[in-house]
């Protein structure tokens, strides 16, 4: 599910956090969260790129699980939002 992001196209980071982990035994999540606040006519605060990316994997034994995958970007410019889903038996 990976190749619908690739970390490298955001540029300009001012802020960012990522957050991962296993919230159960077979129970993993993953966010990053990236922010350019570019001066916007002078407004220090005005968002210019945001980027989100947030992952959610379930397992349910020998090999068979479930993950969700949320990939978003926005700016003035333009907005794109992939969601994707995946299971293995």
């Amino acid at each position: 599910m990976g190749n619908y992001f690739y970390s490298r196209r955001i540029e300009n980071i001012d802020v960012g956090t990522k957050l991962y982990g296993k919230l159960a035994q077979r129970t993993n999540v993953g966010f990053l969260g990236a922010f350019d606040f570019a001066d916007q006519h002078g407004d220090p605060w005005a968002m210019h790129r945001q980027d989100y990316v947030t992952t959610l994997s379930q397992g349910f034994g020998e090999g068979a699980g479930a993950s969700v995958l949320a990939v978003k970007r926005a700016s003035p410019r333009e907005q794109n939002t992939v969601l994707g889903y995946q299971a293995n038996t």
